[in-house]
């Protein structure tokens, strides 16, 4: 069950309406849920050992999506290579490269022992390869494991759509922007959806901000 960010009940005490009916809490909560998906461009539930091939060429490569969890049960492998169909090279954290949160930074100077036995290696030392294939997993598995910070935001946008329910387009005097993020096509003001931008981006969730990595 995709996580919902935040409950009725949160829902009612952010609204100070202990009257708001179960279902169009519910609704809100869906709606602020799908928007912030759409904006932050994060899937935000948990997914264990994607795979997912990053253009290189430069010292730093970004995982898509965030949190970042690293533990014994969900390990981080990544593996670089000259070609997209290449086999090739496994490197090792704090060996050959220094994960900070959703980045991947590669080190500066020698190939490391990783690089022993490759019959050619085309790329330069403190660079990625063209390619770098990772396997890792991200998300949160459970909306207890949801921030505070987000859950408030998730109340904030959930407010907007509870006080209207006939729909936010009656309201979009400021222009209205459509956003599609996998099977979800939503429609929103566009002063809401700069204002999820930049606080989704503040808190670190939406690509372009920091996010830390999730212990073990």
């Amino acid at each position: 069950m995709p996580l919902t960010l935040a409950t009725p009940a949160q829902l009612r005490t952010h609204l100070q309406d202990a009257a708001l009916d179960e279902q169009a809490a519910l609704q809100a909560i869906a709606s602020a849920a799908g928007l912030i998906r759409a904006v932050s461009k994060q899937q935000l539930d948990f997914v264990a050992g994607d795979i997912v091939v990053i253009p290189g060429g430069e010292r730093e490569v970004v995982l898509p999506q965030r949190p970042v969890v690293v533990n014994l049960s969900n390990p981080l492998t990544v593996v670089e290579l000259g070609d997209v169909e290449a086999t090739g090279v496994t490197v090792v954290e704090g060996r050959h490269f220094r994960r900070v949160g959703s980045r991947l930074i590669k080190a500066q100077r020698s190939r490391y022992d990783a690089y022993a036995g490759a019959e050619h290696i085309a790329w330069p030392p403190g660079l990625w390869a063209p390619w770098v294939q990772v396997t890792y997993s991200h998300g949160y598995a459970t909306d207890a494991d949801v921030p505070a910070e987000l859950t408030a935001v998730a109340l904030d946008t959930a407010a907007t759509y509870a006080s209207n329910p006939t729909g936010l387009r009656s309201v979009a005097l400021d222009g209205e922007v459509t956003l599609t993020y996998g099977t979800e096509t939503l429609s929103a003001p566009r002063s809401l959806v700069d204002d999820l931008r930049s606080r989704l981006r503040g808190i670190g969730v939406r690509r372009g901000g920091a996010f830390s990595v999730t212990p073990g």
